[in-house]
C-alpha cells in the first residue's frame, strides 16, 4: 500500500512537469505540441519506468 501511494506521488509530480514544460512552451512563443512530446518521452522513461522495475522487484522479493 506505501508503494503505491509513492507511485501515485511520483506520477503526479511528473505529471505536473508536463504541464509546467507545456506552459514555459507557451509562453516562450515556442511549439507547445513539440514540448509535450519531448517531455511524455522524459516521463515514460524516468517516469514510469523506475515505477514498474522497482514494483518488479518488490513482488519478485517477496
Amino acid at each position: 500500500m506505501v508503494f503505491k501511494d509513492f507511485a501515485l506521488a511520483y506520477l503526479v509530480c511528473w505529471m505536473g512537469a508536463i504541464v509546467i514544460a507545456w506552459l514555459s512552451a507557451v509562453k516562450e512563443g515556442r511549439d507547445p505540441i513539440e514540448m509535450l512530446i519531448a517531455a511524455a518521452a522524459v516521463f515514460i522513461v524516468v517516469g514510469v519506468l523506475p515505477v514498474l522495475a522497482i514494483n518488479a522487484c518488490i513482488k519478485w522479493i517477496i
